[in-house]
C-alpha cells in the first residue's frame, strides 16, 4: 500500500494533468472561435489563473500591459471564456442598453447580500434599479443641482488662489485638490453632505464600526482599498474567497482589506448622518439618496427600500469615484 503521503502528492498531479489536457485538447474542440485570438499571458488559455497569475506578476498599473498588448491585436483573450477588445464600439454592443450580453460571474463572486447597480446581473432587478435612480441622473435633475458643483469650484478656487499669492513658491499638486474637489462634489450631490475635504486640505473623513466606535480615515486609501485587494484575484471566481484568505498572509493585501473595512465603515457613518437629517424637521433634501430613501410601488404606496440595498447603492457609487478619480 501506496504511503498517505505519496497519494496525496499523486493525486493533485494527476488532477493537474488531466485538467491541462482537457483544456488544451476537449475544451478546444468544444469551444467557440475565440480560441483563434491570442493571450495575454500564460497559461490564460487553459485557466483563469492565468491572467490571476499575470497581475499578481505586473506592476500596480494592471490596464498598461493589456494597452500596450492591444496594440498589437485588436481582441486578446485574458481566459478560457474572457476576451478584451480595443475597438471602442465594442461597448455599445455589450454595455448597450440594447445588449444581449449578460454580466460575467465576477460580478455576483464581490456582490455582497444585497446588490447595487452595478454588480446586479438579473436584467428584471437592474431594470428596475436603473429606473429608481434615472430621475435622479437626468440632465433636468442635475442642472437644479448645478449651485451645488459651483459651490465646490469657489471652494476649489479659494485654494488655488491661496497658492498662487503665497510668497513660499510650493509645487501645486493639482491631482490633489481635484481630487478633493471630485469627492466633496459626489458626497453633496448623493448625501447632502460636506465633508470638508476642500477647506481642511486631505481626504480625512469619519468612520464608524458596528460598535459605533468612530474614527479617521483617509477617503482614498479606502475608495482604492476593495479594489487594490479584489483585483488580481477575482478573475479566477471559483477561487476567489480561497485566495481571499490566501492574500491575507501578506503585509500589502491585509492593508488593502483594511482600507476596505475602513470605507465600509465610513459608508455606515454617512448614512446614519444622512438618516439623521431625514429625522430632523425642515430637512427635505434633493440629491441621488432621496431616490433610494423613498419609491413607490405600482400601486403608489411609499415604500423605502431596506438599508442594506441602500447602503449597496451608496456603495456603487465608490464605482463612479473611480472612474473619474484623477490619477
Amino acid at each position: 500500500m501506496l504511503p498517505l503521503i505519496l497519494v496525496l502528492t499523486i493525486i493533485p498531479v494527476v488532477w493537474g494533468l488531466v485538467f491541462i489536457i482537457h483544456r488544451l485538447f476537449v475544451h478546444r474542440l468544444n469551444s467557440t472561435s475565440s480560441d483563434k485570438y491570442p493571450s495575454l499571458a500564460a497559461f490564460c488559455s487553459i485557466t483563469n489563473l492565468g491572467y490571476t497569475i499575470h497581475l499578481l506578476l505586473s506592476d500596480t498599473f494592471r490596464s498598461r500591459q493589456l494597452h500596450q498588448a492591444h496594440s498589437d491585436h485588436s481582441i486578446l483573450r485574458l481566459g478560457p471564456s474572457r476576451l478584451s477588445f480595443r475597438d471602442p464600439s465594442a461597448i455599445e454592443a455589450i454595455y448597450g442598453y440594447s445588449s444581449k450580453c449578460l454580466k460575467g460571474d465576477i460580478y455576483t463572486t464581490v456582490a455582497g447580500p444585497h446588490t447595487h447597480l452595478v454588480n446586479s446581473v438579473d436584467r428584471e432587478e437592474h431594470a428596475i434599479k436603473r429606473k429608481r435612480l434615472a430621475p435622479a441622473f437626468a440632465l433636468k435633475h442635475m442642472r437644479m443641482l448645478e449651485y451645488k458643483i459651483l459651490d465646490k469650484v469657489e471652494r476649489l478656487v479659494v485654494q488655488l488662489d491661496k497658492y498662487s499669492t503665497s510668497s513660499e513658491h510650493k509645487a501645486l499638486d493639482f491631482r490633489k485638490w481635484s481630487n478633493l474637489f471630485t469627492i466633496e462634489v459626489m458626497m453633496d450631490l448623493a448625501l447632502s453632505m460636506d465633508p470638508g475635504m476642500l477647506k481642511a486640505g486631505n481626504d480625512s473623513i469619519v468612520a464608524e464600526n458596528l460598535k459605533g466606535e468612530q474614527s479617521t480615515v483617509s477617503f482614498v486609501d479606502g475608495l482604492h482599498g476593495f479594489s487594490c485587494a479584489t483585483e488580481p484575484i477575482l478573475w479566477s471566481p471559483n477561487l476567489y474567497h480561497i485566495m481571499g484568505k490566501f492574500s491575507k498572509l501578506f503585509s500589502s493585501f491585509r492593508r488593502q482589506w483594511k482600507h476596505s473595512d475602513n470605507f465600509s465603515d465610513v459608508l455606515r457613518y454617512v448614512i446614519n448622518q444622512r438618516e439623521q437629517k431625514i429625522q430632523d424637521a425642515g430637512q427635505s433634501l434633493d440629491d441621488f439618496y432621496s431616490r433610494l430613501k423613498l419609491t413607490k410601488n405600482e400601486g403608489g404606496i411609499d415604500k423605502s427600500l431596506p438599508r442594506g440595498e441602500i447602503a449597496a447603492e451608496v456603495g456603487m457609487l465608490r464605482k463612479f469615484h473611480l472612474n473619474i478619480y484623477v490619477h
